[in-house]
Protein backbone atom coordinates (compact mmCIF):
# COMPACT_ATOMS: atom_id res chain seq x y z
CA UNK A 1 0.00 0.00 0.00
CA UNK A 2 1.24 3.51 -1.15
CA UNK A 3 2.22 5.47 1.99
CA UNK A 4 0.00 8.30 3.16
CA UNK A 5 1.82 12.16 2.44
CA UNK A 6 2.74 13.16 5.84
CA UNK A 7 3.38 10.07 7.65
CA UNK A 8 6.74 9.74 9.18
CA UNK A 9 9.83 7.81 6.86
CA UNK A 10 7.74 8.72 3.69
CA UNK A 11 10.67 8.35 1.68
CA UNK A 12 11.73 4.62 3.05
CA UNK A 13 8.11 3.77 2.87
CA UNK A 14 7.75 4.40 -0.73
CA UNK A 15 10.71 2.51 -1.68
CA UNK A 16 9.97 -0.40 0.71
CA UNK A 17 6.28 -0.30 -1.45
CA UNK A 18 8.24 -0.14 -4.68
CA UNK A 19 10.45 -2.87 -3.76
CA UNK A 20 7.55 -4.97 -2.20
CA UNK A 21 5.53 -4.45 -5.65
CA UNK A 22 8.36 -5.40 -7.85
CA UNK A 23 9.08 -8.76 -5.54
CA UNK A 24 5.72 -9.95 -6.35
CA UNK A 25 6.26 -9.82 -9.62
CA UNK A 26 9.08 -11.65 -9.86
CA UNK A 27 11.45 -8.95 -10.17
CA UNK A 28 14.27 -8.49 -7.80
CA UNK A 29 15.46 -4.55 -8.44
CA UNK A 30 17.89 -2.44 -5.96
CA UNK A 31 16.09 1.27 -7.03
CA UNK A 32 18.99 4.18 -6.14
CA UNK A 33 17.43 6.24 -3.92
CA UNK A 34 18.99 9.21 -5.53
CA UNK A 35 17.68 8.79 -8.87
CA UNK A 36 14.52 8.04 -7.75
CA UNK A 37 13.51 11.02 -5.18
CA UNK A 38 14.89 13.14 -7.51
CA UNK A 39 12.73 12.00 -10.26
CA UNK A 40 9.70 11.77 -7.60
CA UNK A 41 10.68 15.39 -7.07
CA UNK A 42 10.11 16.32 -10.67
CA UNK A 43 7.21 14.67 -11.09
CA UNK A 44 5.64 16.81 -8.06
CA UNK A 45 6.66 19.87 -9.21
CA UNK A 46 5.12 19.18 -12.61
CA UNK A 47 6.80 17.90 -15.49
CA UNK A 48 5.91 20.44 -17.68
CA UNK A 49 7.65 22.80 -15.84
CA UNK A 50 11.31 21.06 -16.85
CA UNK A 51 12.87 18.06 -17.49
CA UNK A 52 15.54 16.30 -15.71
CA UNK A 53 19.37 16.11 -16.52
CA UNK A 54 20.84 12.85 -15.32
CA UNK A 55 24.81 13.66 -15.43
CA UNK A 56 26.51 10.06 -15.81
CA UNK A 57 30.54 10.45 -13.95
CA UNK A 58 32.78 7.89 -15.69
CA UNK A 59 33.02 4.20 -15.06
CA UNK A 60 35.43 3.04 -12.91
CA UNK A 61 34.75 -0.77 -14.79
CA UNK A 62 33.21 0.04 -18.23
CA UNK A 63 33.79 2.06 -21.00
CA UNK A 64 31.76 5.25 -21.22
CA UNK A 65 28.92 3.61 -23.86
CA UNK A 66 28.44 0.84 -20.76
CA UNK A 67 27.84 3.39 -18.68
CA UNK A 68 25.52 5.35 -20.33
CA UNK A 69 23.50 2.54 -21.61
CA UNK A 70 23.07 1.51 -17.89
CA UNK A 71 21.97 4.63 -16.58
CA UNK A 72 19.61 4.94 -19.92
CA UNK A 73 18.05 1.02 -18.60
CA UNK A 74 17.37 2.25 -15.28
CA UNK A 75 15.85 5.32 -15.99
CA UNK A 76 13.68 3.83 -18.61
CA UNK A 77 12.56 1.18 -15.53
CA UNK A 78 11.79 3.78 -12.84
CA UNK A 79 9.72 5.80 -15.96
CA UNK A 80 7.62 2.76 -17.68
CA UNK A 81 7.69 0.21 -14.71
CA UNK A 82 7.10 2.33 -11.59
CA UNK A 83 5.46 5.98 -12.83
CA UNK A 84 3.52 3.87 -15.77
CA UNK A 85 4.97 6.93 -18.58
CA UNK A 86 4.89 5.51 -21.84
CA UNK A 87 8.89 6.10 -22.89
CA UNK A 88 10.42 6.47 -25.63
CA UNK A 89 14.44 6.66 -25.95
CA UNK A 90 15.85 8.60 -28.56
CA UNK A 91 19.59 8.90 -29.38
CA UNK A 92 21.88 11.71 -31.13
CA UNK A 93 25.13 12.74 -31.82
CA UNK A 94 27.30 14.79 -33.52
CA UNK A 95 25.40 13.74 -37.40
CA UNK A 96 21.89 14.17 -36.34
CA UNK A 97 20.16 16.51 -38.46
CA UNK A 98 17.71 18.61 -37.25
CA UNK A 99 14.58 18.50 -40.22
CA UNK A 100 14.86 14.04 -38.95
CA UNK A 101 13.98 14.83 -35.01
CA UNK A 102 10.15 15.42 -35.31
CA UNK A 103 9.69 12.06 -36.97
CA UNK A 104 11.88 10.37 -34.47
CA UNK A 105 10.05 11.21 -31.52
CA UNK A 106 6.97 8.94 -31.55
CA UNK A 107 6.65 5.69 -29.91
CA UNK A 108 8.31 3.05 -32.18
CA UNK A 109 10.69 5.01 -33.97
CA UNK A 110 14.37 5.97 -33.44
CA UNK A 111 16.72 8.88 -35.12
CA UNK A 112 17.19 7.67 -38.95
CA UNK A 113 20.65 7.74 -38.98
CA UNK A 114 20.75 4.59 -36.42
CA UNK A 115 17.94 2.72 -37.98
CA UNK A 116 18.74 2.01 -41.53
CA UNK A 117 20.66 2.93 -44.70
CA UNK A 118 18.43 5.05 -46.78
CA UNK A 119 18.40 5.94 -50.22
CA UNK A 120 19.03 9.42 -50.93
CA UNK A 121 19.84 11.53 -54.20
CA UNK A 122 23.26 13.12 -54.60
CA UNK A 123 24.74 15.36 -56.79
CA UNK A 124 27.90 15.34 -58.97
CA UNK A 125 29.97 16.93 -61.54
CA UNK A 126 29.23 14.52 -64.13
CA UNK A 127 25.77 14.28 -63.59
CA UNK A 128 23.14 13.27 -61.17
CA UNK A 129 22.42 10.08 -60.55
CA UNK A 130 20.28 7.94 -58.05
CA UNK A 131 22.14 6.06 -55.03
CA UNK A 132 22.01 3.97 -52.15
CA UNK A 133 23.65 4.92 -49.29
CA UNK A 134 24.45 4.91 -45.39
CA UNK A 135 25.08 8.41 -43.24
CA UNK A 136 26.95 6.07 -40.46
CA UNK A 137 29.91 8.10 -39.75
CA UNK A 138 31.93 5.09 -39.72
CA UNK A 139 31.52 4.34 -43.13
CA UNK A 140 30.86 7.68 -44.97
CA UNK A 141 31.41 11.04 -44.32
CA UNK A 142 28.37 13.54 -43.04
CA UNK A 143 29.83 16.62 -44.80
CA UNK A 144 26.97 18.58 -46.72
CA UNK A 145 27.54 18.86 -50.18
CA UNK A 146 29.71 21.55 -51.84
CA UNK A 147 26.58 22.70 -53.85
CA UNK A 148 24.14 22.83 -50.72
CA UNK A 149 23.20 26.15 -50.08
CA UNK A 150 23.98 27.97 -46.38
CA UNK A 151 20.14 27.34 -45.18
CA UNK A 152 20.36 23.64 -46.09
CA UNK A 153 17.30 22.59 -43.88
CA UNK A 154 14.80 23.47 -46.16
CA UNK A 155 16.56 23.41 -49.32
CA UNK A 156 17.39 19.56 -49.42
CA UNK A 157 16.19 17.99 -52.85
CA UNK A 158 14.57 14.54 -52.36
CA UNK A 159 13.32 11.65 -54.44
CA UNK A 160 9.63 11.20 -53.96
CA UNK A 161 8.59 8.21 -51.97
CA UNK A 162 12.40 8.38 -50.45
CA UNK A 163 13.07 9.47 -46.44
CA UNK A 164 15.45 12.75 -46.68
CA UNK A 165 18.32 12.56 -44.43
CA UNK A 166 22.28 13.43 -44.32
CA UNK A 167 23.70 13.41 -47.89
CA UNK A 168 27.15 12.11 -47.24
CA UNK A 169 30.32 12.31 -49.30
CA UNK A 170 30.36 8.70 -50.62
CA UNK A 171 27.90 6.58 -51.65
CA UNK A 172 28.26 2.76 -50.20
CA UNK A 173 25.48 0.17 -51.40
CA UNK A 174 22.24 -0.56 -49.29
CA UNK A 175 23.47 -2.59 -46.15
CA UNK A 176 21.20 -4.84 -43.88
CA UNK A 177 19.42 -2.58 -41.30
CA UNK A 178 20.71 -5.35 -38.99
CA UNK A 179 24.57 -4.74 -40.00
CA UNK A 180 24.53 -0.96 -39.55
CA UNK A 181 27.40 0.07 -37.37
CA UNK A 182 26.81 1.41 -33.95
CA UNK A 183 28.14 4.93 -32.96
CA UNK A 184 30.67 5.74 -30.45
CA UNK A 185 27.83 4.98 -27.12
CA UNK A 186 27.27 1.44 -28.95
CA UNK A 187 23.50 2.93 -29.55
CA UNK A 188 22.40 0.95 -32.81
CA UNK A 189 19.12 -0.05 -34.40
CA UNK A 190 18.65 -3.05 -32.85
CA UNK A 191 18.99 -0.77 -28.68
CA UNK A 192 16.11 1.38 -29.86
CA UNK A 193 13.99 -0.42 -32.23
CA UNK A 194 13.86 -4.09 -30.57
CA UNK A 195 12.72 -2.37 -26.84
CA UNK A 196 10.25 -0.03 -28.42
CA UNK A 197 8.60 -3.58 -29.95
CA UNK A 198 8.98 -5.28 -26.57
CA UNK A 199 7.02 -2.46 -25.35
CA UNK A 200 4.19 -2.50 -27.76
CA UNK A 201 4.28 -6.63 -27.68
CA UNK A 202 3.46 -5.99 -23.96
CA UNK A 203 0.72 -4.05 -24.33
CA UNK A 204 -0.68 -5.79 -26.21
CA UNK A 205 -0.24 -3.75 -29.28
CA UNK A 206 0.96 -5.06 -32.64
CA UNK A 207 4.63 -4.94 -33.32
CA UNK A 208 5.68 -1.82 -35.86
CA UNK A 209 8.09 -2.88 -38.23
CA UNK A 210 10.84 -0.21 -39.04
CA UNK A 211 10.57 1.78 -41.69
CA UNK A 212 11.94 4.64 -43.95
CA UNK A 213 8.73 6.89 -42.55
CA UNK A 214 5.20 6.48 -42.12
CA UNK A 215 2.67 5.44 -45.12
CA UNK A 216 -0.86 6.36 -45.90
CA UNK A 217 -3.10 5.13 -43.05
CA UNK A 218 -0.37 5.17 -40.18
CA UNK A 219 -0.68 8.73 -39.05
CA UNK A 220 -3.51 7.65 -36.78
CA UNK A 221 -1.45 5.27 -34.93
CA UNK A 222 1.37 7.44 -34.93
CA UNK A 223 1.84 8.37 -30.81
CA UNK A 224 3.64 10.18 -28.49
CA UNK A 225 5.52 8.97 -25.66
CA UNK A 226 4.88 10.55 -21.94
CA UNK A 227 8.29 10.38 -21.25
CA UNK A 228 11.07 10.76 -23.70
CA UNK A 229 14.61 9.91 -22.43
CA UNK A 230 17.40 11.61 -25.03
CA UNK A 231 21.04 10.89 -24.98
CA UNK A 232 23.77 11.78 -26.73
CA UNK A 233 22.16 15.07 -26.67
CA UNK A 234 25.59 17.05 -25.51
CA UNK A 235 27.56 15.82 -28.80
CA UNK A 236 24.79 16.97 -31.18
CA UNK A 237 25.10 20.32 -33.07
CA UNK A 238 23.48 23.60 -32.23
CA UNK A 239 20.44 23.48 -34.74
CA UNK A 240 19.37 19.90 -33.32
CA UNK A 241 19.63 21.77 -29.47
CA UNK A 242 17.42 24.35 -31.68
CA UNK A 243 14.78 22.50 -32.86
CA UNK A 244 13.99 20.26 -29.51
CA UNK A 245 13.57 23.50 -27.76
CA UNK A 246 11.19 24.77 -30.69
CA UNK A 247 9.16 21.86 -30.06
CA UNK A 248 9.16 21.91 -26.26
CA UNK A 249 7.95 25.16 -26.34
CA UNK A 250 5.23 24.96 -28.91
CA UNK A 251 4.28 22.27 -27.53
CA UNK A 252 3.40 20.10 -30.78
CA UNK A 253 5.41 18.50 -33.39
CA UNK A 254 5.45 18.92 -36.96
CA UNK A 255 6.26 16.64 -39.22
CA UNK A 256 5.48 17.31 -42.84
CA UNK A 257 4.92 15.37 -46.37
CA UNK A 258 4.45 11.92 -46.75
CA UNK A 259 7.53 10.28 -45.48
CA UNK A 260 7.51 11.88 -42.32
CA UNK A 261 10.23 15.34 -42.47
CA UNK A 262 9.62 15.47 -46.46
CA UNK A 263 10.43 19.02 -47.50
CA UNK A 264 9.27 20.69 -50.49
CA UNK A 265 11.33 20.64 -53.44
CA UNK A 266 10.25 23.65 -55.14
CA UNK A 267 11.06 26.11 -51.94
CA UNK A 268 14.78 26.84 -50.79
CA UNK A 269 16.49 29.29 -48.65
CA UNK A 270 14.59 30.54 -45.73
CA UNK A 271 11.01 30.63 -47.67
CA UNK A 272 11.44 26.37 -47.06
CA UNK A 273 8.10 25.36 -45.83
CA UNK A 274 7.07 22.08 -44.80
CA UNK A 275 4.91 20.35 -47.21
CA UNK A 276 1.44 18.64 -45.91
CA UNK A 277 2.69 19.20 -42.18
CA UNK A 278 1.20 17.35 -39.89
CA UNK A 279 0.56 18.38 -36.14
CA UNK A 280 0.76 16.17 -32.90
CA UNK A 281 0.34 17.80 -29.76
CA UNK A 282 2.43 17.08 -26.92
CA UNK A 283 0.83 14.96 -23.83
CA UNK A 284 -0.31 16.28 -21.46
CA UNK A 285 2.63 16.48 -18.52
CA UNK A 286 4.76 15.43 -21.74
CA UNK A 287 8.05 14.72 -19.78
CA UNK A 288 12.31 15.14 -21.29
CA UNK A 289 15.14 13.39 -19.18
CA UNK A 290 18.41 14.07 -20.67
CA UNK A 291 21.31 11.09 -19.74
CA UNK A 292 24.53 12.87 -20.62
CA UNK A 293 27.88 12.60 -20.17
CA UNK A 294 28.76 14.78 -17.02
CA UNK A 295 32.35 16.01 -18.83
CA UNK A 296 30.26 17.27 -21.84
CA UNK A 297 28.13 19.37 -19.55
CA UNK A 298 30.39 22.75 -20.31
CA UNK A 299 29.09 22.73 -24.12
CA UNK A 300 25.81 23.37 -23.67
CA UNK A 301 24.30 27.01 -23.86
CA UNK A 302 22.00 28.61 -21.08
CA UNK A 303 18.62 28.48 -23.52
CA UNK A 304 18.84 24.91 -23.79
CA UNK A 305 19.95 23.80 -20.18
CA UNK A 306 16.65 26.95 -19.29
CA UNK A 307 14.24 23.69 -20.72
CA UNK A 308 15.13 20.90 -17.80
CA UNK A 309 14.51 21.90 -13.99
CA UNK A 310 16.47 19.74 -12.07
CA UNK A 311 19.86 17.73 -12.52
CA UNK A 312 21.11 14.52 -10.52
CA UNK A 313 24.70 13.09 -10.48
CA UNK A 314 24.55 9.27 -10.91
CA UNK A 315 27.36 6.68 -10.93
CA UNK A 316 26.77 3.75 -13.42
CA UNK A 317 28.78 1.46 -11.47
CA UNK A 318 26.46 2.04 -8.07
CA UNK A 319 23.28 1.44 -10.27
CA UNK A 320 22.17 -2.06 -10.60
CA UNK A 321 20.49 -3.43 -14.21
CA UNK A 322 16.83 -3.50 -14.30
CA UNK A 323 15.72 -6.77 -15.64
CA UNK A 324 13.13 -6.42 -18.64
CA UNK A 325 9.63 -5.12 -17.07
CA UNK A 326 6.23 -4.97 -18.31
CA UNK A 327 4.67 -1.37 -18.25
CA UNK A 328 3.01 -1.05 -15.06
CA UNK A 329 2.10 2.58 -12.45
CA UNK A 330 3.53 1.30 -9.42
CA UNK A 331 2.80 4.63 -8.47
CA UNK A 332 -0.20 5.65 -10.30
CA UNK A 333 -0.54 9.77 -11.65
CA UNK A 334 -3.36 10.27 -9.55
CA UNK A 335 -1.30 9.48 -6.41
CA UNK A 336 1.14 12.37 -7.55
CA UNK A 337 -1.29 14.62 -8.56
CA UNK A 338 -2.68 14.32 -4.82
CA UNK A 339 0.42 15.42 -3.45
CA UNK A 340 1.23 18.00 -5.87
CA UNK A 341 -1.85 19.09 -5.17
CA UNK A 342 -0.19 20.17 -1.21
CA UNK A 343 2.07 22.20 -2.90
CA UNK A 344 -0.19 25.84 -2.76
CA UNK A 345 -0.99 24.41 1.55
CA UNK A 346 2.89 24.67 1.72
CA UNK A 347 4.48 28.01 2.96
CA UNK A 348 7.79 29.64 2.80
CA UNK A 349 7.77 32.57 5.14
CA UNK A 350 9.47 35.72 4.20
CA UNK A 351 12.76 35.22 6.53
CA UNK A 352 13.29 31.95 4.03
CA UNK A 353 12.44 32.99 1.09
CA UNK A 354 14.95 36.02 1.37
CA UNK A 355 17.62 33.33 2.11
CA UNK A 356 16.86 31.72 -1.20
CA UNK A 357 17.48 34.62 -3.11
CA UNK A 358 20.59 35.66 -1.55
CA UNK A 359 21.71 31.94 -2.40
CA UNK A 360 20.71 32.51 -5.94
CA UNK A 361 22.44 35.99 -5.52
CA UNK A 362 26.01 34.07 -4.10
CA UNK A 363 25.95 32.24 -7.54
CA UNK A 364 25.46 34.77 -9.96
CA UNK A 365 28.14 37.26 -7.90
CA UNK A 366 30.62 34.54 -7.53
CA UNK A 367 33.84 35.74 -9.52
CA UNK A 368 34.54 31.75 -10.12
CA UNK A 369 31.40 30.93 -11.13
CA UNK A 370 29.46 31.25 -14.75
CA UNK A 371 25.84 30.97 -14.06
CA UNK A 372 22.75 31.04 -16.35
CA UNK A 373 19.94 31.81 -13.27
CA UNK A 374 16.92 32.63 -15.15
CA UNK A 375 13.49 34.35 -13.96
CA UNK A 376 12.41 30.20 -14.55
CA UNK A 377 14.83 29.19 -12.01
CA UNK A 378 14.13 31.69 -9.52
CA UNK A 379 10.42 30.57 -9.56
CA UNK A 380 11.28 27.08 -9.43
CA UNK A 381 13.72 26.96 -6.56
CA UNK A 382 11.10 27.57 -4.27
CA UNK A 383 8.86 24.63 -5.51
CA UNK A 384 11.32 22.44 -5.10
CA UNK A 385 11.70 23.49 -1.45
CA UNK A 386 7.78 22.90 -0.60
CA UNK A 387 7.98 19.54 -2.62
CA UNK A 388 11.09 18.06 -0.51
CA UNK A 389 8.86 19.42 2.56
CA UNK A 390 6.35 17.11 1.52
CA UNK A 391 8.33 14.27 1.59
CA UNK A 392 10.47 14.25 4.00
CA UNK A 393 8.93 15.26 7.46
CA UNK A 394 6.06 14.46 8.92
CA UNK A 395 2.78 16.44 8.94
CA UNK A 396 -1.00 16.01 9.45
CA UNK A 397 -4.03 15.76 7.38
CA UNK A 398 -7.58 16.55 7.61
CA UNK A 399 -10.23 13.94 6.58
CA UNK A 400 -11.37 13.75 3.06
CA UNK A 401 -8.71 17.04 1.83
CA UNK A 402 -8.38 14.43 -1.44
CA UNK A 403 -11.95 15.38 -1.94
CA UNK A 404 -11.96 19.22 -1.06
CA UNK A 405 -8.32 19.32 -3.19
CA UNK A 406 -10.27 17.79 -6.41
CA UNK A 407 -12.95 20.45 -5.56
CA UNK A 408 -10.71 23.15 -5.87
CA UNK A 409 -8.99 21.89 -8.59
CA UNK A 410 -12.25 21.41 -10.55
CA UNK A 411 -13.17 25.22 -9.81
CA UNK A 412 -9.86 26.72 -11.13
CA UNK A 413 -10.01 24.60 -14.49
CA UNK A 414 -13.99 25.77 -14.26
CA UNK A 415 -12.81 29.60 -14.42
CA UNK A 416 -9.54 29.07 -16.65
CA UNK A 417 -12.32 27.51 -19.28
CA UNK A 418 -15.00 30.29 -18.54
CA UNK A 419 -12.28 32.73 -18.95
CA UNK A 420 -10.62 31.47 -21.76
CA UNK A 421 -13.95 30.85 -23.72
CA UNK A 422 -14.40 34.79 -22.79
CA UNK A 423 -17.16 33.98 -20.85
CA UNK A 424 -16.36 36.88 -18.19
CA UNK A 425 -16.55 36.11 -14.44
CA UNK A 426 -19.95 36.04 -12.35
CA UNK A 427 -19.55 38.17 -9.22
CA UNK A 428 -21.67 38.03 -5.98
CA UNK A 429 -23.12 40.88 -3.69
CA UNK A 430 -19.82 41.31 -2.25
CA UNK A 431 -17.68 41.40 -5.24
CA UNK A 432 -16.08 38.19 -5.11
CA UNK A 433 -15.87 35.87 -8.21
CA UNK A 434 -18.76 33.35 -8.26
CA UNK A 435 -18.64 30.10 -10.77
CA UNK A 436 -22.19 27.91 -11.30
CA UNK A 437 -21.18 24.37 -10.99
CA UNK A 438 -23.62 22.04 -11.70
CA UNK A 439 -25.87 20.54 -8.90
CA UNK A 440 -23.36 22.41 -6.41
CA UNK A 441 -24.77 25.96 -6.28
CA UNK A 442 -22.66 29.28 -6.42
CA UNK A 443 -18.54 28.54 -5.64
CA UNK A 444 -16.37 31.87 -4.42
CA UNK A 445 -13.36 31.68 -5.57
CA UNK A 446 -12.41 35.45 -5.00
CA UNK A 447 -9.79 34.49 -2.56
CA UNK A 448 -8.03 31.89 -5.45
CA UNK A 449 -8.06 34.05 -8.32
CA UNK A 450 -6.64 36.43 -6.16
CA UNK A 451 -3.74 34.42 -5.04
CA UNK A 452 -4.40 33.90 -1.73
CA UNK A 453 -2.21 31.27 0.06
CA UNK A 454 -4.71 28.33 1.41
CA UNK A 455 -4.67 26.60 4.92
CA UNK A 456 -4.99 23.29 6.16
CA UNK A 457 -7.71 24.99 7.75
CA UNK A 458 -9.27 24.91 4.10
CA UNK A 459 -8.98 21.71 3.62
CA UNK A 460 -12.06 20.21 6.05
CA UNK A 461 -14.89 19.20 5.14
CA UNK A 462 -18.06 20.53 6.28
CA UNK A 463 -19.05 18.13 7.93
CA UNK A 464 -15.75 17.52 9.56
CA UNK A 465 -13.24 18.51 12.44
CA UNK A 466 -13.25 22.21 12.05
CA UNK A 467 -10.46 22.70 14.72
CA UNK A 468 -6.62 24.47 14.54
CA UNK A 469 -4.35 22.47 11.82
CA UNK A 470 -0.51 23.11 12.30
CA UNK A 471 0.57 24.49 8.77
CA UNK A 472 2.82 23.06 6.67
CA UNK A 473 5.99 25.34 6.94
CA UNK A 474 9.49 24.88 5.19
CA UNK A 475 12.56 25.16 7.08
CA UNK A 476 15.95 25.95 5.82
CA UNK A 477 16.64 22.37 5.65
CA UNK A 478 14.93 21.75 3.22
CA UNK A 479 16.37 24.65 0.75
CA UNK A 480 19.43 23.32 1.22
CA UNK A 481 18.64 19.72 0.63
CA UNK A 482 17.47 20.93 -3.46
CA UNK A 483 19.49 23.91 -3.46
CA UNK A 484 22.24 21.79 -5.51
CA UNK A 485 19.65 19.73 -6.82
CA UNK A 486 17.89 22.65 -8.77
CA UNK A 487 20.43 25.02 -9.80
CA UNK A 488 24.10 22.42 -10.35
CA UNK A 489 22.83 22.14 -14.01
CA UNK A 490 22.87 25.64 -14.41
CA UNK A 491 26.20 26.61 -13.04
CA UNK A 492 29.76 26.30 -14.89
CA UNK A 493 33.08 26.90 -14.31
CA UNK A 494 35.00 30.23 -15.01
CA UNK A 495 38.31 30.30 -15.70
CA UNK A 496 40.98 32.38 -14.21
CA UNK A 497 41.58 34.45 -16.97
CA UNK A 498 37.83 35.16 -17.31
CA UNK A 499 37.47 35.65 -13.57
CA UNK A 500 39.95 38.72 -14.07
CA UNK A 501 37.58 39.97 -16.90
CA UNK A 502 34.71 39.25 -15.01
CA UNK A 503 35.95 41.44 -11.93
CA UNK A 504 36.63 44.55 -14.29
CA UNK A 505 33.92 44.32 -16.67
CA UNK A 506 31.38 42.32 -14.53
CA UNK A 507 28.58 40.15 -16.27
CA UNK A 508 29.88 41.47 -19.97
CA UNK A 509 31.71 37.76 -19.59
CA UNK A 510 29.51 34.99 -19.96
CA UNK A 511 29.88 31.56 -20.55
CA UNK A 512 30.96 31.33 -23.56
CA UNK A 513 34.72 30.39 -24.42
CA UNK A 514 35.23 29.22 -20.77
CA UNK A 515 36.01 25.73 -22.09
CA UNK A 516 39.34 24.00 -23.49
CA UNK A 517 39.81 24.46 -27.00
CA UNK A 518 40.95 21.99 -29.35
CA UNK A 519 44.04 23.90 -30.28
CA UNK A 520 45.11 23.27 -26.41
CA UNK A 521 47.75 21.26 -27.36
CA UNK A 522 45.73 18.96 -24.28
CA UNK A 523 44.86 15.17 -25.12
CA UNK A 524 41.54 13.83 -24.76
CA UNK A 525 42.49 12.19 -21.75
CA UNK A 526 44.13 15.76 -19.85
CA UNK A 527 41.04 17.48 -21.24
CA UNK A 528 38.72 14.63 -19.43
CA UNK A 529 40.54 15.04 -16.03
CA UNK A 530 40.59 18.84 -16.16
CA UNK A 531 36.20 18.58 -17.22
CA UNK A 532 35.87 16.56 -14.04
CA UNK A 533 38.43 18.66 -11.76
CA UNK A 534 36.26 21.43 -13.11
CA UNK A 535 32.66 20.14 -12.16
CA UNK A 536 34.35 18.95 -8.50
CA UNK A 537 35.61 22.75 -7.96
CA UNK A 538 31.72 24.02 -8.73
CA UNK A 539 30.36 21.62 -6.12
CA UNK A 540 32.87 22.66 -3.63
CA UNK A 541 31.97 26.28 -4.68
CA UNK A 542 28.07 25.76 -4.33
CA UNK A 543 28.69 23.74 -0.68
CA UNK A 544 30.55 27.27 0.08
CA UNK A 545 27.89 29.50 -0.63
CA UNK A 546 25.48 26.91 1.26
CA UNK A 547 27.47 27.35 4.44
CA UNK A 548 28.24 30.94 4.78
CA UNK A 549 25.19 32.98 2.70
Amino acid sequence: MLPHPGSPTYIPALLGHLQAELASGGQEWGIDPSLFSTLLLAQIVGPERGGVIVDVLPSETGSTSAGLSKVVNCVEGLSRSVFGLETHHLHLDRHSHPSELPSSLFLGSSFAPHRHARAVSTSTRAGRSNTISTPSSRYASALPSPRRPRSYIGSRTTTPGVTPGITPKNSLPLLNPSLTPKDEYGFGPALVSLRAQSDQAQDGQEVLVDSPGPVDGEDAERRLPQCLIVSGLERAESAVWGKLVETLLKGHVEDGGPVGGARDPSCTGDKAEVSESRRWDLPEGFWVIWVREEEKSEKCPSWLIDQFSCSVCVHPDDLEMPLPMPKRDIIPSSYINSVTALLPYTHIHPPLSTHLSNLLSGISAHPRLSSSITGRAALLLPQFVKAHRLISAQFALPAGWEEVVQTRRDVLATSAAAAKAGLGAVRGAGGEVRVKKQDEGWVDTWGILAGEEPTLADLVLSDGDGGEWEGIDCQPGNAHAVFTLAVRHRVGWREERREVMYLLKGSAVGRTGDGVSAGDGEGKMKQRNRERRKRREVDMMLEDILAVV
